[in-house]
This record gives structure tokens, C-alpha cells and sequence, in this order.
């Protein structure tokens, strides 16, 4: 240390009251001493006098693990994850026992999407302490990430084992069943919470969204509304009670709804649920042109996060064409399962795949699955917005990749699925890839799902999807989609063995009696009269079809996007140029 470095050092420690010496000489009182000086400065936010007093302690102690975690707090306060990182790996390297720093070090591992660093770090945590709360809290949110659903639950109930009274720990073996699609267990363990703490704004809008999955809408909406009364800038509360029945009606509540659609003081996404909602509610008062324009803010919004190439998607679908030759398809055939389980529901979102899962879920021996793996994760690769490389792995399968895609499908069934003669997948997007789920599953049932495509693509447009449906936002997009569906669709019906039974939405909702048995005994079951009273099946419905599938079959969504003329104008001229592009 040369002269300007100890006079800073004196000047330091006679400003702060610490011991450089002592520490210098690893003397415990100093040490602590100056610990709690650094955390002091942390809890007042005086990050930088913090920073400085860990680098200047550092200097003449820079072994001192308890130093090195102390300036990884620092790091991790100021938002700097990889140089926290770093710190906290200092400290466990010279006293691997560090337990804090473990913690912390997962923590950080996490936030960086580095799961595997944050799995050993949480468990190197536990093997110090097996009693330790936060190791078994966070290794269950890593494992959550990785949807890997019983670890995170074995993690969870260790956390509440340890923890009984937990907030977060109860609140996110909620989630964790939420995300296990047993939305009533859900519901119980969000209840609990609410026991102890009754404002927990969170655990009343996932309890009210949950509520709604499994039809009990008017005790979700209650909930809606307490989570708005907690928190008015509740966006994703709004939204979810403005697509109900049980919506505030008033308009007094819209007029206060639009009011805070102008603040910026709230998160983006809340916004956004917000103009879902007021268009919503508009829509329900009849005034079709603001209900236009707050569906339009809210879709632009959207769009901007976004980077959707359709020119893309024109080129994956004829790439797709090239590959999936009929000479290909014969090539594949024989590699697959054989078993009849699968049943895939395939169409653009909002044209009745949820309405035709509903009503072959209530056979007894079938059972809905909702929207299950993503193909990117089927083909083993990491999920991405586009699928772009996707054909060409599908080139030239051999039986063994075949297998192993089997596999990884069939890992995605519930396990409450397992007694049922059929599953249905109803994931829409599937139907660019019926191709390889044909050589998948060659004796599957596939049924295609087709409606007017101005009622389809508007009911599109007027969602706001949960999942990131990127084309959804753009007149553009949509239309482009649409078409490449359509092509892709009519190479499937020229080139697969397998017969793709269609369904027309308009004529299935005018004549429900006729139609509804030829899907049944498209999907190879017995007739049962249970499936004409599909509406009064008692299942979870997570997708935006979730109020109306709870209804007998109406018409009154047919033609509705004629309410919006001339609006929508543009969509109608998206759609022709589109057929002629794509």
C-alpha cells in the first residue's frame, strides 16, 4: 500500500469508524465491525460509500470470504449480476462453507438463465444446511423454470415443511399447480394464503383466474375485484373480469378503467391488459368504434416488443411443402407409434379447437390436455420465436429420432390422462408440422378446425393472449398467417395416409346434433349422449375459450366482426393480398 492509498484508508476509517488493521489481521470484531458498517449503507440505498468501503477493506483482506459476499450484496443491490457473480464465487471459494453466498450465487445464476449454476449452487447450499428455507425456495423456482414439476413440488413442501407460515413458499405451490394445470388445489393453497393475508393482491388474481379456468366465475370475479381494489392498476385483473359475464357494467368503472390506460406510471404489460379491457367493455356498451381503438392501442403496444417476419413464414411454409414430399411421407411411415391415444386439434386460434376439445373431453373415455409441448421442444431444441432452422432438422429422420420425439410428446400427457383411450391435443400451431406427427403417430386423428376467416382473425386481434401469439397484432401478420395456414394445410390433406377430418365452426354451432357425432367417431369412440351436454362437463379450461365452452353451442359469434365495418376494413384487403403472396 503506498502513501495516497493509506491516507485514503485513515481518512476512511475515520469517517466510517472501521479497524483496517484488524482486519487486515482477520480480528473478528473488526471484521464485523465493518460489515455492519457495509450493511448499513446497503439498507439506506448508499450503494457507492458501500462499494468503496468493500474495496478498500478488500485491499488489505482480499481472502476475506465475509468481504467478498459483502461486495456481491453490493453488486447485487446495484444491479451489476455478473460482477455479484463473481464475488460470490470469491467468497465460497475460500470458505466453501459460505452458505449466504451459495444462496445468493443460485439467485444470480438464475436471473441470468444459467440453471445449471444455480441448481448446483442451491444444492451445495442444502448439503451445508438441509434445513435451509431459501436454498429450498429457490431451487424450487429453478426447477419451476425448467418445468420440471415434481422436483419444484418436492422443493416447495421442504420450504413449507421448514416454513409453515411462508408467504411466497404457499403462494408459489399455487403457481406450481397452476402451472400443473390443477387449478382447484390451486385455488386451495391460494386461499390458505389469504387466510393469514388477506391483501395479497397476487393470491386473489391468480385465485380469480383460476376460479374462471374450472367455471366457478362468479367467485373468481369476486376476486377480480378485490385484486383491483388493492391495486386499481391491476391490468391483468381488469382484463380477466372485463372478458367475463360478471364484468362491473357500469360506466362509471370503464370511465375510471380509461383513466388509468393514460398514466405512465404503471408497468407496460398492465397497460396493455388495460386497453384489452376497456375494449372489452366498450364492446359490451355497444360502442364498437372506441371499443376498435382501445384494441387497437392495446395490440400496438404489443406489437412493439415483438419482431414477427412474415416473408418468414411464406418461406418456412414452402420449405416445409419441399421436405414433407408424399415420397418422404412414405419414407416415414412405420417409424412411429403405433398407439391410437393422440388426437390433435389442429386451426388458427379462435376457430373452435377448444369448443371441438371440450366436446370429445366429455366422453368418458377421452380427456383434454389443452395445449401441450411446443414443437421446438419436441425436436429438442431450446424454445425461440420463430422456428426457422425447424425444417431442417425434420430432414431425413432417421427411427431413432423418431423414437425419441415420441418420447418427449408423450412425456408432455398429464398424469391425470393416463386411464383415457384418447388424448387430445388441441395446440393450434400444430398444424404446420402434421407431417412429422403424422410420422410420429401414424394412426393419430387429426381434425382441422376452419371458420370464416374475418370472425377468426378479428376474434384473434380482439385477445390478448397469455401465450405470445406474435402475429396476432398486425392486420398484415394475421392475414399472411392465414394464408400460409391454409396452403400448408391443403398439402397435408394431398400428401398424408392419414384422413384429416374437418370441422366447420359455422356449421357445427347451427347444427350441434349432426356434426358432433361425426367428430366423436372421427376420433375412433363409441357414441355417447354425454357429449352433446359438453358444456356441463366439469374440467379446467385454461384458453380464451374458457367462458364459452362452459355454454351450450350459440351462434352469436358468427359474422361478429360485421360490428367493427368499416374499421376492419383493412383486414379484409390484408387478406386478399395475402392469398396471393403466400
Amino acid at each position: 500500500m503506498n502513501r495516497a492509498e493509506r491516507r485514503r484508508g485513515t481518512k476512511l476509517e475515520r469517517a466510517q469508524g472501521i479497524d483496517l488493521e484488524g482486519i487486515r489481521n482477520n480480528d473478528p470484531q473488526a471484521l464485523q465491525a465493518a460489515l455492519n458498517v457495509i450493511d448499513a449503507n446497503v439498507r439506506q440505498q448508499r450503494l457507492t460509500k458501500a462499494r468503496k468501503i468493500c474495496d478498500t477493506a478488500l485491499e488489505v483482506n482480499p481472502q476475506s470470504s465475509q468481504l467478498n459476499y459483502a461486495l456481491g450484496v453490493v453488486h447485487q443491490a446495484k444491479g451489476d449480476v455478473n460482477k455479484a457473480v463473481h464475488s460470490y464465487q470469491q467468497a465460497v471459494s475460500t470458505n466453501p462453507d459460505n452458505l449466504a453466498a451459495w444462496i445468493n450465487l443460485g439467485i444470480c445464476a438464475r436471473s441470468m438463465k444459467s440453471n445449471d449454476t444455480a441448481v448446483k449452487a442451491f444444492n451445495k447450499a442444502l448439503a451445508i444446511d438441509p434445513g435451509s428455507f431459501h436454498a429450498h425456495y429457490n431451487l424450487a423456482l429453478v426447477h419451476c423454470d425448467l418445468k420440471q414439476m415434481d422436483e419444484a413440488l418436492s422443493s416447495l413442501s421442504a420450504a413449507l415443511e421448514i416454513n409453515p407460515a411462508s408467504p411466497d413458499a404457499r403462494f408459489q405451490l399455487g403457481f406450481l399447480e397452476e402451472l400443473r394445470t390443477n387449478h382447484t388445489v390451486a385455488v386451495d393453497h391460494y386461499r390458505e394464503l389469504l387466510k393469514s393475508h388477506p391483501n395479497a393482491e397476487a393470491a386473489h388474481t391468480h385465485a380469480g383466474a383460476c376460479l374462471q379456468m374450472i367455471g366457478k366465475f362468479e367467485e373468481g370475479a369476486d376476486h377480480l375485484k378485490r385484486a383491483i381494489e388493492l391495486n386499481p392498476a391491476n391490468g391483468r385483473a381488469h382484463f380477466l373480469l372485463a372478458s367475463s359475464d360478471q364484468a362491473m357494467k357500469d360506466s362509471g368503472y370503464l370511465a375510471q378503467l380509461v383513466e388509468h390506460t393514460r398514466r405512465r406510471d404503471i408497468q407496460k404489460s398492465d397497460r396493455i391488459n388495460m386497453h384489452f379491457a376497456a375494449g372489452r367493455m366498450n364492446e359490451r356498451f355497444g360502442d364498437y368504434d372506441t371499443a376498435f381503438d382501445q384494441y387497437k392501442t392495446g395490440n400496438d403496444l404489443r406489437n412493439a416488443g415483438y419482431d414477427f417476419d412474415r416473408h418468414h413464414l411464406i418461406s418456412m411454409g414452402a420449405r416445409l411443402k419441399s421436405v414433407f414430399t408424399p415420397e418422404y411421407i412414405s419414407k416415414l411411415q412405420g417409424l412411429g407409434d403405433p398407439t391410437t391415444r393422440p388426437v390433435f386439434v389442429v386451426g388458427i386460434p379462435r376457430s373452435g379447437t377448444t369448443l371441438v376439445e371440450q366436446i370429445i373431453a366429455s366422453h368418458p373415455d377421452a380427456y383434454g390436455a389443452g395445449e401441450l409441448a411446443n414443437f421446438n421442444q419436441i425436436c429438442g431444441k431450446p424454445d425461440t420465436q420463430s422456428d426457422t432452422d425447424t425444417p431442417d432438422i425434420l430432414e431425413n429422420l432417421t427411427a431413432e429420432e423418431v423414437a425419441a420425439m415420441v418420447q418427449r410428446y408423450l412425456a408432455d400427457y398429464p398424469e391425470a390422462s393416463s386411464s383415457a383411450a384418447r388424448v387430445v391435443d388441441k395446440t393450434p400451431g400444430n398444424a404446420m408440422w402434421l407431417g412429422v406427427f403424422s410420422a410420429m403417430f401414424p394412426n393419430a386423428a387429426i381434425i382441422h378446425c376452419d371458420r370464416d376467416p374475418m370472425d377468426t382473425l378479428w376474434s384473434c386481434y380482439t385477445q390478448n393472449f397469455h401465450t405470445d401469439v406474435f402475429y396476432a397484432c398486425d392486420f398484415e401478420n394475421l392475414a399472411t398467417y392465414h394464408a400460409v395456414h391454409n396452403q400448408t394445410m391443403e398439402h397435408w390433406r394431398e400428401v398424408l395416409p392419414a384422413k384429416i377430418h374437418e370441422v366447420s365452426y359455422e356449421e357445427l354451432v347451427l347444427d350441434p346434433a349432426t356434426h358432433i357425432p361425426r367428430i366423436i367417431a372421427a376420433v375412433g369412440l363409441p357414441w355417447d349422449e354425454r357429449c352433446l351436454d359438453f358444456h356441463s362437463y366439469d374440467r379446467s379450461v385454461q384458453t380464451t375459450s374458457l367462458w364459452q365452452v362452459r355454454k351450450p353451442m350459440f351462434g352469436s359469434s358468427v359474422g361478429k366482426w360485421k360490428r367493427f365495418e368499416p374499421k376492419i376494413e383493412p383486414l379484409k384487403t390484408a387478406l386478399d393480398a395475402a392469398s396471393v403472396v403466400a
